[in-house]
């Protein structure tokens, strides 16, 4: 995977730290950010393919799995996590795990 991807998600997952320490919503004192989605591209669908199943490892390991759209050269990551109606630990822990895959 290029380097700007890499740096790209970097920079997002840098960006919903921010959100960690935003105001929480009073009702289920969560964060008011409920996802954070990162679109990854390659050259061709047999890498972006690649590029899903690198995922596999840390998402078992965390037990924690993002939602993915593939889209021929496109996937969408989104790490949310739905039983808590929005971002967590477990995504702040799964997203540089993320960004280190090639």
């Amino acid at each position: 995977m290029p380097l700007l991807i890499k740096k790209k998600l970097w920079l997002t997952y840098l960006k919903i730290l921010k959100f960690k320490s935003a105001p929480v919503n009073s009702q289920a004192g969560r964060l008011k950010a409920n996802n954070c989605a990162v679109p990854v591209y390659s050259k061709i669908l047999p890498l972006a393919i690649a590029f899903v199943n690198k995922l596999v490892g840390p998402s078992e390991a965390a037990a924690h799995h993002p939602e993915l759209e593939i889209s021929y050269n496109k996937v969408t990551v989104n790490l949310t996590t739905h039983d808590a109606g929005g971002l967590t630990d477990q995504d702040f822990a799964l997203a540089p795990e993320i960004s280190t895959l090639d």
